[in-house]
């Protein structure tokens, strides 16, 4: 029963390892694509033109992982090529964040040939966030495999040591 136990925690601390290597891959190529985004599009200045409260579109058990639980939404009015439009912020809870008539960055990246294939997004601040997170995830995985793998070395001496104790000695006689 006890090397079923020693099994399943070894199992699991792979599992974790492999868990928290994989989500600070995927933060990494998300990072990578952010850059590329703001690299290769335009950067065009847009006007807050109003601040309403959003509701949280999802009322589902998975609504806290999929969306804002709710906040202030900025509907932000640009003009790109000549034509107007208008696009809104991600949710935010911070009050002061935007206000009417504020300036804000844009990037926009325009698809060749289809005019509703237009995408416009506002330029925050956070990328350090973006190339800050994945090496968390990836510091973990790593101080996880060593502390799993120090723990794993130490039992196998451990029971290496009394196997050989319980050995009977060979009397001559």
């Amino acid at each position: 029963m006890l090397f079923a136990v020693a099994k399943f925690k070894r199992v699991m601390a792979l599992l974790g390892v492999i868990y928290l290597a994989t989500v600070g891959c995927l933060y990494l190529a998300l990072a990578d694509r952010s850059d590329t985004f703001i690299r290769d599009g335009h950067v065009i200045q847009g006007t807050v033109e109003a601040v309403y409260y959003h509701h949280p579109v999802s009322t589902g058990a998975t609504r806290y992982l999929t969306h804002a639980e709710g906040g202030n939404v900025a509907l932000i009015s640009y003009s790109y090529n000549g034509v107007s439009a208008k696009t809104t912020s991600n949710p935010y809870r911070d009050a002061k964040k935007y206000h009417v008539g504020q300036k804000v960055d844009l990037v926009i990246q325009a698809a060749p040939n289809q005019p509703h294939g237009t995408i416009v997004t506002v330029r925050d601040h956070t990328i350090l966030g973006m190339h800050v997170i994945p090496w968390g995830f990836l510091a973990s995985a790593v101080v996880m495999a060593a502390w799993f793998g120090r723990d794993y070395l130490t039992s196998r001496r451990r029971r290496r040591a009394v196997s050989h104790r319980r050995t009977p000695s060979v009397v001559e006689g």
